[in-house]
């Protein structure tokens, strides 16, 4: 018969091994929707507070170009008063998880311009699916991913 401290150490075990493996897009996609369900934090909260930072920004010009690290499926910016959004005349984000990445741009390419949340925007948005570093390098795909330019 097992004891309690033999359960422990086979738990401590199996936790070790899970936890070292990241997760895949799908996984954390689940994961993800799971913590929003029901979650009004972005609505009560970071709308309002990220509409008040960045207020004084916009106010000040005419036009706004947007970088975005890691986004999600839908940018924040997206539930900025149309105000402030109408200003967004350009957009880049880097965003690896690829399925957050599709969704993403489907949703600021809407077919019907004045439907899209950033309904101002001049060119299409530059969405890179790879992770965002400070010191420039993205990774295996970053030359291909850069070519374009």
């Amino acid at each position: 018969m097992a004891t309690l401290d033999s359960l422990k150490q086979a738990l401590k075990q199996k936790a070790e091994k899970t936890a070292r493996q990241p997760l895949s897009d799908a996984q954390y996609s689940v994961g993800f929707d799971i913590l929003m369900q029901g979650s009004t934090t972005y609505q009560d909260f970071i709308v309002p507070q990220l509409s008040q930072v960045i207020s004084p920004l916009f106010n000040s010009r005419t036009h706004v170009s947007v970088l975005e690290i890691g986004p999600g499926p839908k940018s924040i910016l997206g539930h900025l008063p149309s105000h402030m959004r109408r200003k967004i005349k350009e957009y880049a984000a880097f965003e690896p998880n690829i399925l957050f990445a599709t969704t993403l741009e489907e949703w600021l390419c809407f077919p019907e311009k004045t439907k899209s949340p950033l309904p101002s925007l001049q060119s299409a948005p530059e969405i890179r699916r790879v992770p965002f570093t400070v010191d420039g390098h993205t990774g295996p795909n970053a030359d291909a991913d850069m070519s374009d330019r």
